[in-house]
């Protein structure tokens, strides 16, 4: 493993060329499409997996493995992307599934620069919904 900078991280769009940090699954990284990318301003292509958030996902959102393997080909398909009310780094991005479901996507910001995916589940549209309301009050 390469040892990593702050400036490394956040520096490289092409997941080649990416450092690999201590906490991440390198094998687990996903592309953020370059026109999400562009939206919430975020400086490189590739959302890191810590270990912890996959274990989670794993072992808390059984169901929705599928779509966390799958988020390469899922992201593109994004309809809004909100900041998180909690967290100035941290982005709520909805990819819909079906007519009453999406797939929440919680992107966030470290104070190194890399960009992190916090959780992953999936969400029924009403609350989708609701969450898109609240942002634009």
């Amino acid at each position: 493993m390469t040892r990593s900078t702050p400036e490394d991280i956040s520096r490289s769009d092409d997941e080649d060329d990416l450092p690999e940090v201590e906490w991440e699954i390198v094998s687990q990284r996903k592309r953020i499409p370059e026109d999400l990318r562009g939206y919430i301003d975020l400086p490189v292509a590739i959302l890191r997996v810590s270990r912890s958030v996959d274990r989670k996902i794993r072992d808390s959102h059984q169901p929705d493995i599928a779509y966390y393997e799958q988020l390469d080909n899922l992201l593109p398909n994004w309809a809004y992307a909100i900041p998180d009310p909690k967290s100035q780094s941290t982005w709520q991005v909805y990819v819909p599934l079906s007519q009453s479901h999406w797939l929440a996507v919680i992107i966030g910001r470290d104070r190194n620069g890399s960009v992190n995916l916090i959780s992953m589940f999936r969400i029924r549209s009403r609350n989708v919904q609701s969450r898109i309301r609240k942002s634009e009050a």
